[in-house]
């Protein structure tokens, strides 16, 4: 048939950098201009209703540019759906299916999986996002999802040490004035991570206090790079700054290879810190603002 054919993609697995277990397949089918793309991808302890962002991607410079095409929802252990696009102009692009190297699908809980199309490899501390001029921004499957999107940082991870820009990056989180900050009086292990003055209160917690934070933060239970610290470490970050916003802090070290991993698990900012000692290496904390947890 003129115009029109098909092809199914293996997707594996990507962890520490490094290609895993085959999870699924995609099926692509382009028919006069029109693609469809259908995803079967099982990924067993993957939970339900998370972002999960599906990016088309091409090589340039020895990088993997990345065109957001879709963001589906997650179900239980899988990724499934499909997406519908012009096949000249990937999600209005400008970018052609034929111009793709291949795809990458990536997960609010950290998950990072991929399949190419060409016969070079899939290294994720390449991958960059790009957003052509004119391409749209896709949905997220419901209203509530579109809210926590918008609540993540810049995903390009970054070093902050005025004051003033954190302040304004996180004045979205700040507590309403009318509103009084719950101060976590049940966590005892206090101590100061920064010696500059920029938080009020800082706390040593546990993994399973994640559970005291709201259900916006759901997902942050299941987040790799949180438990990769933590296991690390063996402490999360708990602090209130000095305009009554809070954080939580990821210890770790500031690299290239940890930056990305950082910024794609949304730990997109890092703060040097004499409590982490690492030789031949800065460390910190990698951290984002969040709502205040509840431990009463």
């Amino acid at each position: 048939m003129s115009g029109y054919r098909r092809f199914v993609a293996y997707v594996y697995e990507y962890l520490k950098g490094k290609k895993e277990n085959n999870c699924g397949f995609i099926k692509v089918e382009e028919r006069e201009q029109q693609c469809r793309i259908e995803l079967h991808l099982h990924c067993p302890g993957l939970p339900a209703d998370l972002p999960c962002k599906i990016y088309g991607f091409v090589r340039k410079d020895g990088l993997m540019n990345g065109i957001l095409l879709e963001i589906l929802n997650t179900r239980p252990d899988a990724i499934e759906g499909f997406i519908e696009t012009d096949s000249a102009s990937m999600n209005a692009s400008g970018i052609s299916l034929d111009q793709l190297n291949g795809m990458l699908f990536l997960t609010e809980s950290g998950s990072f999986l991929g399949t190419q199309w060409d016969d070079l490899p899939i290294r994720p501390e390449d991958f960059r996002e790009i957003k052509p001029v004119h391409q749209s921004e896709p949905n997220v499957a419901t209203a509530e999802q579109s809210e926590e999107q918008s609540e993540e940082p810049p995903e390009s991870p970054v070093v902050l040490t005025q004051q003033s820009t954190e302040q304004t990056v996180f004045s979205q989180w700040a507590v309403p004035q009318e509103s009084t900050v719950s101060f976590p009086y049940s966590l005892q292990d206090s101590f100061v991570p920064f010696t500059d003055g920029w938080l009020t209160n800082a706390w040593k917690i546990q993994l399973n206090d994640l559970r005291h934070f709201p259900s916006q933060h759901n997902s942050l239970r299941n987040n790799r790079f949180i438990q990769y610290g933590f296991y690390n470490f063996g402490h999360l970050l708990l602090g209130i700054t000095c305009q009554e916003q809070y954080i939580l802090g990821v210890p770790g070290c500031y690299n290239q290879q940890e930056s990305f991993m950082a910024g794609i698990f949304g730990f997109s900012y890092f703060r040097e810190s004499s409590q982490i000692q690492l030789p031949h290496s800065k460390g910190g904390y990698w951290y984002r603002s969040v709502y205040p947890p509840d431990f009463h």
